[in-house]
């Protein structure tokens, strides 16, 4: 299972050159932290003390949160979910 790394705009900014048609941020694509690029996205995630507001998405639309991922027997190395070589399909 393939999983694309996605973000969701948290003021939902249809506007901003970086919003794309599912209102996921491009940043993302680009291997940026929107939290840290984008003031709308900090001022969001700024209280929170932790970095999971990122969100896994395969081939098929399902979508996961790294708790999700965890509990499938995925592991996380630099940040990417990586399932080890057992489990994979």
């Amino acid at each position: 299972m393939a999983l694309t790394k996605k973000f969701f705009c948290p003021s939902n900014a249809w506007d901003c050159p970086y919003w794309k048609e599912d209102g996921s941020c491009s940043m993302v694509d680009d291997g940026d932290d929107p939290v840290m690029e984008c003031d709308d996205a900090y001022t969001f995630w700024c209280d929170e003390d932790h970095e999971d507001y990122f969100v896994w998405e395969d081939d098929e639309g399902n979508r996961y949160d790294e708790q999700e991922l965890l509990e499938q027997g995925y592991h996380f190395i630099n940040g990417e979910p990586q399932k080890p070589p057992m489990l994979a399909e």
